[in-house]
Protein backbone atom coordinates (compact mmCIF):
# COMPACT_ATOMS: atom_id res chain seq x y z
CA UNK A 1 0.00 0.00 0.00
CA UNK A 2 3.12 2.41 0.89
CA UNK A 3 4.64 1.60 -2.76
CA UNK A 4 1.11 2.37 -4.57
CA UNK A 5 0.62 6.08 -2.91
CA UNK A 6 4.48 6.84 -3.35
CA UNK A 7 3.90 5.69 -6.85
CA UNK A 8 0.67 8.46 -7.05
CA UNK A 9 2.74 10.82 -5.26
CA UNK A 10 5.76 10.92 -8.14
CA UNK A 11 2.84 10.63 -11.29
CA UNK A 12 1.26 13.39 -9.11
CA UNK A 13 4.75 15.75 -8.65
CA UNK A 14 6.22 14.95 -12.37
CA UNK A 15 3.12 16.23 -13.86
CA UNK A 16 2.88 19.29 -11.66
CA UNK A 17 6.34 19.91 -12.66
CA UNK A 18 6.13 19.07 -16.01
CA UNK A 19 3.64 21.93 -16.65
CA UNK A 20 5.96 24.49 -14.63
CA UNK A 21 8.50 23.32 -16.86
CA UNK A 22 6.46 24.56 -19.71
CA UNK A 23 5.37 27.83 -18.25
CA UNK A 24 8.92 28.68 -18.76
CA UNK A 25 8.78 27.93 -22.28
CA UNK A 26 9.04 30.86 -25.14
CA UNK A 27 5.92 29.43 -26.35
CA UNK A 28 3.59 31.21 -24.12
CA UNK A 29 5.27 34.12 -24.20
CA UNK A 30 4.04 35.13 -27.96
CA UNK A 31 2.01 38.69 -29.01
CA UNK A 32 -1.14 36.98 -29.11
CA UNK A 33 -2.41 33.87 -30.93
CA UNK A 34 -5.43 35.76 -32.16
CA UNK A 35 -3.44 38.66 -33.01
CA UNK A 36 -2.91 42.24 -31.18
CA UNK A 37 -2.98 46.25 -32.42
CA UNK A 38 1.22 46.99 -32.53
CA UNK A 39 3.33 49.89 -34.06
CA UNK A 40 6.83 49.64 -34.10
CA UNK A 41 8.36 52.72 -32.48
CA UNK A 42 12.48 53.92 -33.01
CA UNK A 43 14.06 56.84 -31.62
CA UNK A 44 17.68 57.47 -32.77
CA UNK A 45 20.19 59.98 -30.86
CA UNK A 46 23.50 61.10 -30.31
CA UNK A 47 24.62 62.30 -26.52
CA UNK A 48 27.43 64.70 -26.32
CA UNK A 49 29.12 66.89 -23.62
CA UNK A 50 28.88 70.41 -23.44
CA UNK A 51 31.23 70.67 -26.17
CA UNK A 52 29.81 68.74 -28.71
CA UNK A 53 32.07 66.15 -27.67
CA UNK A 54 30.28 62.51 -28.14
CA UNK A 55 29.99 60.60 -24.73
CA UNK A 56 30.22 56.87 -24.82
CA UNK A 57 28.61 54.51 -22.04
CA UNK A 58 25.90 56.44 -21.45
CA UNK A 59 22.75 54.63 -20.63
CA UNK A 60 19.62 55.56 -22.01
CA UNK A 61 15.95 54.20 -21.14
CA UNK A 62 12.63 55.26 -23.09
CA UNK A 63 9.12 55.21 -22.47
CA UNK A 64 5.93 55.76 -24.44
CA UNK A 65 3.52 58.17 -22.98
CA UNK A 66 0.05 57.35 -23.94
CA UNK A 67 -2.21 59.95 -22.41
CA UNK A 68 -4.92 57.47 -21.63
CA UNK A 69 -3.06 54.61 -19.49
CA UNK A 70 -0.12 56.67 -18.61
CA UNK A 71 3.88 55.82 -19.61
CA UNK A 72 4.96 52.58 -20.75
CA UNK A 73 8.47 51.08 -20.75
CA UNK A 74 10.13 51.04 -24.75
CA UNK A 75 12.26 48.59 -24.39
CA UNK A 76 12.51 45.93 -22.00
CA UNK A 77 16.38 46.57 -21.69
CA UNK A 78 18.25 49.13 -21.77
CA UNK A 79 20.80 50.54 -24.45
CA UNK A 80 24.00 52.16 -24.27
CA UNK A 81 26.03 54.99 -26.36
CA UNK A 82 28.24 53.73 -28.61
CA UNK A 83 31.54 55.69 -29.48
CA UNK A 84 30.11 58.26 -31.07
CA UNK A 85 27.56 58.74 -28.49
CA UNK A 86 25.05 57.25 -30.93
CA UNK A 87 21.93 55.05 -29.88
CA UNK A 88 19.04 53.54 -31.13
CA UNK A 89 15.48 52.39 -29.06
CA UNK A 90 13.19 50.42 -30.97
CA UNK A 91 9.86 48.55 -29.93
CA UNK A 92 6.89 47.01 -31.10
CA UNK A 93 4.14 48.16 -28.49
CA UNK A 94 0.64 49.02 -28.03
CA UNK A 95 -0.75 51.63 -30.93
CA UNK A 96 -1.07 55.15 -29.92
CA UNK A 97 1.79 57.16 -28.45
CA UNK A 98 3.20 59.80 -30.41
CA UNK A 99 5.36 60.97 -27.63
CA UNK A 100 8.48 59.63 -25.60
CA UNK A 101 10.46 60.56 -22.52
CA UNK A 102 14.16 59.57 -22.14
CA UNK A 103 16.00 59.09 -19.31
CA UNK A 104 20.22 59.54 -19.48
CA UNK A 105 22.54 58.09 -16.71
CA UNK A 106 26.15 58.09 -17.21
CA UNK A 107 27.10 54.64 -15.52
CA UNK A 108 30.98 54.42 -16.03
CA UNK A 109 31.67 57.48 -13.99
CA UNK A 110 35.12 58.71 -15.29
CA UNK A 111 36.14 56.40 -17.84
CA UNK A 112 34.21 58.28 -20.49
CA UNK A 113 35.91 61.75 -20.48
CA UNK A 114 33.92 62.58 -17.00
CA UNK A 115 31.36 62.44 -14.48
CA UNK A 116 28.23 63.74 -16.16
CA UNK A 117 24.68 64.67 -14.77
CA UNK A 118 21.72 62.47 -15.20
CA UNK A 119 18.70 64.20 -17.36
CA UNK A 120 15.45 63.67 -18.89
CA UNK A 121 14.11 64.62 -22.52
CA UNK A 122 10.82 64.39 -24.19
CA UNK A 123 11.07 64.26 -27.56
CA UNK A 124 7.42 63.54 -30.03
CA UNK A 125 6.85 60.70 -32.65
CA UNK A 126 6.36 61.05 -36.48
CA UNK A 127 4.67 58.50 -37.62
CA UNK A 128 6.51 57.18 -41.00
CA UNK A 129 5.07 54.33 -42.12
CA UNK A 130 1.14 53.33 -42.26
CA UNK A 131 0.13 49.86 -41.04
CA UNK A 132 -1.36 47.40 -43.03
CA UNK A 133 -4.96 47.81 -42.18
CA UNK A 134 -5.50 44.68 -39.71
CA UNK A 135 -3.17 44.51 -36.57
CA UNK A 136 -0.73 46.27 -37.80
CA UNK A 137 -0.60 50.40 -37.06
CA UNK A 138 2.20 51.68 -38.42
CA UNK A 139 6.04 53.02 -37.73
CA UNK A 140 7.07 56.07 -35.53
CA UNK A 141 10.19 57.51 -35.31
CA UNK A 142 11.35 60.27 -32.91
CA UNK A 143 15.01 61.88 -32.46
CA UNK A 144 16.63 62.53 -29.04
CA UNK A 145 19.93 64.29 -29.10
CA UNK A 146 20.96 65.60 -25.80
CA UNK A 147 23.75 67.33 -24.42
CA UNK A 148 24.79 66.46 -20.43
CA UNK A 149 26.41 68.17 -18.32
CA UNK A 150 29.51 67.09 -16.12
CA UNK A 151 29.24 67.24 -12.40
Amino acid sequence: MKTKIAHLFELIAGFLLSLLGFSGCEIFNLRAEYGQPHATYKVIGQVTDEGGKPIPGIEVKGNLNYVKDGPLQLMDKTVTTDSDGKYILDSSNWPGSTSATLEFTDIDGEANGGEFESATLSTSLQKVAEGDGHWYEGSYTGTGNIRLKKK
